[in-house]
């Protein structure tokens, strides 16, 4: 299992969904996103400026976890 430090962007339906359910449903869609794939979330915060959510994830593979978290875009992209 790898650790990954992660700093993503709201994006399309990661906006709309902010706006419908608030933060607690964000971070529990990337929790079972990550799940899906035997990853997990150790932590995910908000922050003010660039970047949205800052975070640290455990995936067993990279690609996966890449694959289902398409709400979240890396800043800059």
């Amino acid at each position: 299992m790898s650790t990954y430090l992660f700093e993503a962007n709201y994006v399309g339906e990661g906006i709309r969904g902010l706006m419908r359910e608030g933060g607690t449903g964000r971070r529990e869609a990337l929790v079972a996103a990550l799940k899906s794939v035997g990853g997990s979330v150790e932590s995910f915060y908000y922050a003010f400026g660039e970047t949205d959510v800052l975070g640290v994830i455990e995936v067993p593979e990279p690609s996966d976890a890449a694959k289902k978290t398409p709400a979240y875009r890396a800043p800059g992209q």
